[in-house]
């Protein structure tokens, strides 16, 4: 059993290259506080265990609730928005397209629920861009810099740390 355990471990980094992740290219991030990120972890008897990792001042964020099932959501800043729930969302992560239902819009943000997988591309990949569609047309656009997607690549990749998604 042993060594069963000891040889999944070795071919973790080969499943995740198996599973035609494309790694994010190298990028430097100025050491600065507002691109820290930050890992919080929320528990209560009702909704259970929450993991949340944030960067950008706390603007960006994605949490992980560890209840059966798990899931998770990412929240993007963004005021005046004409997004509204139930808008499908696609994000482009490492030249992969994830098409997506807008699951809630509150005045300074609009959250999506991801899946433990799109949390683990997420963590090699980052996120290249969100496109919000209505009636199969774009009407919004949000494209990210290289050091925006290495923040949601490290965001993605704390989260599945925090909250046993990457091991």
């Amino acid at each position: 059993m042993k060594k069963i355990l000891i040889l999944l471990l070795a071919l973790m980094p080969v499943m995740t290259t198996a599973q035609n992740y494309k790694p994010l290219e190298k990028v430097e991030v100025p050491d600065q506080w507002a691109n820290k990120i930050n890992i919080s972890k929320q528990e209560s008897f009702f909704s259970g265990t929450y993991y949340m990792a944030s960067h950008h001042i706390g603007q960006r964020y994605m949490t992980a609730n560890l209840n059966t099932p798990a899931y998770c959501t990412l929240a993007v800043l963004r005021e005046d928005s004409p997004v509204t729930p139930g808008m499908t969302a696609c994000f482009s992560v490492g030249g992969t397209k994830y098409y997506l239902k807008v699951a809630l819009v509150s005045e300074k943000s609009i959250c999506f629920d991801l899946k433990e997988d799109h949390i683990r591309h997420i963590a090699v990949s980052g996120i290249q861009s969100i496109s919000y569609m209505k009636n199969g047309e774009a009407i919004q656009y949000d494209e990210y810099n290289l050091i925006e997607q290495e923040l949601w690549r490290r965001t993605a990749e704390e989260l599945g740390r925090a909250a046993y998604i990457i091991y």
